[in-house]
């Protein structure tokens, strides 16, 4: 948060992402949205990110900079911006951890479609 909140004072951005106008869309959209967000994503990103990238950064960097580097590049594709990136690089390191402690993706993937199940909960109880 205190990093969040450093980048918005000295940058003036705020985090935001595109999935909000289409929650003020229609209900088709949003409902392939949620799934995007919530089985989509969880699957193809902890395969690319905790399934490749991870061990990959953890044989040549050692498990914490695999796992902090990774977190990283994981923050910055993400839409937030730059405001965004401490929360998504937090997120993406406990996705990390799981990934070590459990020795599979099932637990990153079961994690990031709570985080992002829960996000969607939100909005729609917004629109």
């Amino acid at each position: 948060m205190i990093a969040a909140s450093w980048i918005i004072k000295y940058t003036g951005e705020y985090p935001s992402h595109p999935i909000i106008e289409v929650f003020a869309g229609n209900g088709w959209a949003k409902l392939g949205a949620v799934v995007l967000a919530v089985v989509w994503a969880p699957i193809s990103e902890e395969i690319m990110f905790r399934g490749l990238l991870f061990p990959g950064l953890s044989a040549w960097l050692r498990w914490l900079l695999g796992a902090l580097s990774g977190a990283f590049i994981f923050a910055v594709i993400h839409p937030q911006g730059w405001a965004g990136v401490p929360a998504i690089m937090a997120l993406a390191g406990v996705f990390s951890l799981l990934r070590m402690w459990r020795q599979s993706l099932i637990a990153p993937m079961t994690a990031h479609a709570l985080n992002n199940g829960i996000m969607c909960a939100m909005m729609l109880m917004m629109w």
